[in-house]
């Protein structure tokens, strides 16, 4: 412990990172997976087979950035959680260390008196009392640090089980055309013109 502090200003830092870099923009970009935003920012200019098919594919992929922007929320807040315990932990044994520092300062002055005996089981009784102190506050960071890598574990299940993404192939990140929609695009022999046709603008 004497050598390997942690470093709770750190773990807040990526606690904060998750938050603003990947849970915000995630966030924002599911904001735009909407029919109605599409809608807003084209002037419903964009029509035809294409567009229809796109949209189709808008809550899946809504529903696949969403999931990332909980993920990346609750990390980060898991290791905001993490840092907050180090440094509770911390100023705790700074507490349970000072306590014992000034109880120690009169007992040692009293161990150069003919009350030497008192003075140094007075000092036994302290470091007793410190340990006791050291002990509970060892075993309630234990506690909590085990709940908290216990959500993270939770976290990392939930991030790398991807069986609720659409795909395809089902398992992988929803994709924004499929290509069995966009199949029939030839040329129409009768008309030489194509079968269908993105109409944008």
């Amino acid at each position: 412990m004497a050598t390997r502090w942690g470093s709770p200003w750190s773990l807040w830092q990526a606690g904060s990172d998750w938050h603003t870099e990947v849970a915000r923009r995630a966030g924002e970009r599911s904001g735009t997976m909407t029919a109605d935003f599409m809608k807003s920012e084209d002037g419903d200019k964009w029509k035809g087979p294409a567009a229809n098919a796109y949209l189709k594919t808008l809550p899946a992929q809504k529903s696949a950035s969403e999931r990332v922007h909980k993920l990346a929320n609750d990390t980060g807040d898991s290791l905001q959680s993490i840092a907050k315990g180090i440094a509770a932990f911390w100023i705790a044994g700074a507490f349970a260390i000072v306590s014992l520092v000034l109880e120690f300062i009169p007992e040692a002055a009293s161990t150069a008196t003919p009350a030497a005996p008192a003075g140094i089981a007075a000092a036994i009784a302290s470091v007793l009392k410190f340990l006791v102190t050291w002990g509970a506050v060892i075993a309630a960071l234990a506690t909590y640090l085990t709940t908290v890598f216990d959500q993270l574990a939770s976290l990392e299940k939930t991030a790398n089980d991807n069986n609720d993404l659409a795909g395809p192939p089902t398992g992988h990140w929803p994709v924004a055309t499929k290509a069995s929609t966009f199949s029939n695009g030839g040329i129409n022999p009768e008309t030489g013109k194509p079968k269908w046709q993105l109409n944008y603008g």
